[in-house]
């Protein structure tokens, strides 16, 4: 919160951002600033002031929980000499460091004078919690019992997690099959309900089944299992879904779509989308199905914990994996899902996690496809309306793809940066016959940060890197589900047509409202960043409705519809949100110096813009739109000349909201000139929403752990981001196949200049997928893998080896699965697992806790997810378990953690010296440890508590 800077930051991103630099450079600060606090010697302390040139030292309450009392009491006997001690009151002391330089400023303000009338009257009205300067952060949740289980982790409730289906297990063709036969009975189970939603559609709404089926089933089986009604396990969620088919096809028997042969081949021909889609995302999970890699792993074994710790509950919430004895802090229902459907097939958490991937890719792009053609498409080229959209949301890249190739082949044809436009179209031109000539060097893509940490100390993920780099991650999983709420919007729009919707039924509207309110209320809970977007789409749609319906007088009616919609999508997931505290969450503005820079955002969005362009320049009924802007009788060129403008302003300030803000006017005039196609009012909403979120998160963030680093953005560019895509690509997307047949054979040079763009940008689009897949799939342990014929995502650990950043010694994780192996089948309920404290993304910690789903002492993120009262002292204790080399001090720890399991394997070998573990030996032969697992790198003990309160009576 004051920017003054730190001796280090957070390591994982300095990797990312220092990458040229050897990790251990990062990695030796870390160790000499705990050094620094830990260090008893005031001669160690005085070294690394020095080689740092630290001017103040802060000792606060985080300190004191986590650094022990003998090393933070040297700061007071160094006062006087090397130190002076310029602030304390209550647990905080701030040292200056004598000699250093540093200066105190005077901080009272001065009077207030007419330069700042413009910060006096803006804090009128933009709330406190609002500033340039960074987030006034909202008072933090204090460490209340609300974030901790009722009852002791031991006495919980659990079910197993692995699979009942042997064959799903053994074989990734067994598993498809089950996956493929599940999600199939789900959609099944619901489609006489949805035939009641989509009764236009040829196939009846058979697209939509499977998303209604899961999220029809799933929130039953949430709900049962969070009121304590329903248990967690195969059986229940079995007997749950033959009691939804059975209901479907009573209830809406009249209406039972599977009789028309013309419907049912309409159903075969989407089914057979849906396979194609999901055999191939299948193949690409076989190529590279590793659930973990040092440098490219991401936050599966996160996720993989998170899944195991779902399966592993029998009632709702479930517990934290990574904090024993704590409710699961995180919106944690998307996995939930993943772990129903794994449940019905028998698949275990390793397997399942590599085809909900597939799974939910399929989803998605059936899902754009339906919303390019049967929603915005029309007429003959509606089919190609739909493939546009579904390749902009899941198949293109951005543009920087084709920007590094084309890097390349200049610096191929000229050894010197080419000197203007010209020179590098020779350069190029030389390059590609370098290449040709199979005398240049191979081309290259970085797939990862340069092609989706575009825009500095942010995310720019899109929809095919999410799915390629395969991280089980709430955005991943809602993507599909959000787009599910955008067909509901658009099926109410199209009862709109030629006043069907006078004609429906109550059964077809409330069948309607309940998907829309489970679908709707299931997004805030599986991606809470989604949950304002799609209420918006759904408000706007509903009153667009009953203005339709009913003028003025519908409007009002459909503001109460939409009441009862959003408020019933909160109250039927009240559950969830009756336990879950967001930590410290505000909202700021952005600094100037930190909104986006023309080119790396054009990057990014450079063919969507185009696409947009177009479409300003070509809408026949704009003029209309226009004119409530501006007087002229010539408004079509008006919408290309006010992009242009604001092209150039954003390339003449550097920045990009200048186009943004012409793009969102440019937007508006586009959805008030749709006039009675109800299909294009809702592609411009789409349109209008999705410039409006890129220009708002230019000036806005929210503010979370990330608020005091370069990366406070972060994650406000990476969440809205993404919807953006989704909302463009779609809306967009659609429109290419009409675009290009207008445009195509215009007379004058405006037609043929952007469809020659348009295939230069897609094909440059189109550069990422083609190079991005094959280096991703290759992305495994250089020990060796084995072989591409299986789903299970822990298989790649029988043959890695790798060296953790402050090992000694590498790391042979076969030792760790041939325990994993015998845990799975011998470890029962929920026993506190202690591990190697340290995190996963180039370590590898917490891998046991995250395959068993075992509770651990303390593991990743946890400062995000609750309170640092709670997470401080727990950090302290597991690091001092594996640190401390006196038994008396591990047995305190364990007995006060209630720790049931002590794990040592070859990352606990590589990371603490033998002095450290040899105490647990030492344990086990006084009999309060007992050996009940070991391999020639592996020993797991189990505590005995009996032994151990008589050891401790004893001492």
């Amino acid at each position: 919160n004051t920017g003054l800077p730190s001796v280090i930051g957070w390591d994982w991103h300095q990797k990312q951002q220092r990458a040229a630099l050897s990790s251990q450079t990062i990695d030796w600060r870390l160790a000499d600033l705990n050094l620094l606090y830990s260090a008893l010697e005031t001669s160690t302390a005085e070294r690394i002031l020095q080689r740092y040139q630290v001017g103040l030292v802060y000792v606060g309450e985080l300190e004191r929980a986590y650094y022990p009392i003998e090393g933070l009491a040297k700061f007071d006997a160094m006062v006087g000499n090397q130190l002076e001690l310029i602030y304390q009151e209550g647990p905080v002391s701030i040292y200056r460091v004598l000699g250093a330089g540093t200066r105190l400023v005077e901080t009272e303000r001065g009077p207030f004078t007419l330069a700042g009338w413009w910060q006096g009257l803006r804090d009128l009205w933009i709330p406190a919690s609002v500033s340039a300067q960074g987030p006034v952060a909202l008072p933090a949740q204090a460490a209340g019992e609300d974030l901790l289980l009722d009852v002791p982790i031991e006495e919980l409730e659990s079910t197993s997690a692995r699979g009942w289906n042997r064959l799903a297990d053994r074989s990734a063709l067994g598993a498809v099959l089950s996956w493929w036969a599940v999600t199939g009975l789900l959609g099944l189970a619901v489609w006489p309900l949805v035939a009641q939603i989509a009764p236009d559609w040829p196939d009846r709404g058979y697209l939509l089944a499977r998303a209604i089926g899961l999220v029809l089933v799933g929130y039953l089986a949430w709900i049962g299992a969070s009121l304590r009604w329903l248990a967690n396990t195969p059986v229940s969620l079995w007997l749950l879904l033959l009691l939804v088919m059975v209901g479907c096809a009573a209830i809406f028997r009249q209406g039972t779509p599977f009789r028309s042969p013309d419907v049912q081949r309409h159903a075969l021909g989407v089914e057979a989308s849906f396979v194609a889609l999901f055999l191939a995302w299948t193949g690409v999970r076989l190529l590279n199905p590793d659930l973990w890699q040092p440098w490219f792993g991401g936050e599966k074994m996160m996720e993989i914990a998170m899944l195991n710790a779902v399966s592993r509950s029998r009632y709702m919430p479930p517990y934290d994996p990574y904090f024993a004895g704590g409710i699961l802090n995180y919106y944690y229902y998307g996995l939930y899902l993943v772990s129903l459907i794994g449940k019905l097939a028998g698949t275990s958490p390793e397997v399942s996690f590599n085809l909900a991937v597939p799974a939910l890719y399929a989803m998605t792009l059936t899902h754009a496809w339906a919303l390019g053609s049967r929603i915005l498409g029309s007429g003959k080229l509606r089919t190609w309306q739909g493939l546009t959209a579904a390749a902009l949301v899941g198949v293109l890249g951005n543009l920087t793809g084709g920007s590094q190739l084309l890097q390349q082949i200049v610096a191929t044809g000229c050894q010197q940066s080419p000197q203007g436009l010209v020179h590098g179209a020779q350069c190029a031109a030389k390059g590609v016959g370098t290449l040709l000539a199979s005398q240049g060097p191979a081309l290259t893509l970085d797939y990862w940060y340069a092609s989706t940490r575009v825009i500095p100390h942010t995310i720019n993920e899109f929809p095919f890197f999410t799915f390629l780099f395969a991280d089980l991650h709430p955005h991943l999983i809602a993507m599909p589900f959000g787009l599910l709420v955008l067909l509901l919007c658009g099926l109410l729009v199209g009862r709109l047509r030629g006043r069907a919707g006078r004609r429906w039924q109550k059964g077809p509207v409330a069948s309607l409202g309940l998907v829309w309110v489970l679908a709707l209320g299931m997004l805030g809970i599986t991606n809470t960043w989604d949950l304002p977007l799609y209420v918006i789409l759904t408000v706007a749609t509903l009153l667009h409705a009953g203005y339709r319906w009913g003028q003025w007088r519908g409007v009002l009616g459909a503001a109460g519809v939409a009441f009862l919609i959003v408020a019933g999508a909160l109250l039927a997931y009240s559950p969830f949100y009756a336990h879950f505290r967001a930590q410290g969450l505000s909202l700021a503005l952005v600094a100037p110096a930190e909104r986006s820079d023309t080119g790396p955002f054009l990057q990014i969005w450079g063919l969507l813009f185009w696409v947009l362009l177009g479409a300003a320049g070509w809408r026949p009924r704009i003029g209309r739109a226009w004119r409530m802007f501006v007087r002229t009788s010539h408004p079509l060129p008006l919408s290309t000349v006010g992009v242009l403008g604001g092209t150039w302003l954003a390339v003449s300030s550097g920045t990009i909201w200048p186009l943004l803000v012409i793009l969102l006017v440019a937007a508006i005039a586009l959805w008030f000139s749709a006039g009675p196609q109800d299909q294009v009012w809702l592609g411009g909403l789409m349109v209008v929403l999705a410039i409006g979120i890129l220009l708002g998160i230019e000036w806005l963030y929210v503010a979370d752990f990330l608020r005091d680093t370069d990366w406070r953005r972060m994650n406000t560019v990476f969440k809205f981001s993404l919807q953006a895509w989704l909302l463009l690509g779609i809306s967009l997307g659609s429109q290419i196949p009409l675009l290009w047949r207008a445009l195509r054979k215009r007379r004058g040079l405006a037609g043929p200049v952007w469809c020659t763009g348009l295939v230069l940008l897609t094909a440059a689009a189109l550069v990422y997928p083609l190079m991005a897949l094959p280096v991703r799939v290759q992305e495994r342990f250089p020990s060796g893998s084995p072989a591409r014929t299986t789903l299970d995502g822990t298989a790649y650990m029988t043959q890695a080896v790798y060296l953790p950043p402050e090992g000694s010694m590498d790391v042979a994780m076969r030792y760790d699965r041939q325990a994993l192996e015998w845990m799975w089948q011998n470890v029962k309920g929920l026993q506190v697992l202690a591990e190697a404290p340290v995190g996963y993304y180039r370590e590898g910690g917490l891998r046991i806790s995250s395959y068993t789903g075992l509770p651990t002492l303390v593991g990743s993120h946890q400062y995000e997810q609750r309170p640092a009262a709670q997470v401080a002292p727990r950090q302290g204790q597991a690091e001092l378990l594996f640190n401390s080399p006196d038994p008396q001090v591990a047995l305190e720890v364990l007995q006060k953690n209630s720790v049931r399991l002590v794990y040592v394997g070859p990352l606990e070998r590589a990371l603490y010296p033998a002095t450290s573990l040899n105490k647990f030996e030492t344990l086990a032969g006084e009999g309060v440890l007992e050996r009940i697992y070991a391999n020639e790198q592996v020993t797991l003990y189990r505590t005995d508590l009996e032994s151990m309160t008589n050891s401790e009576d004893r001492s």
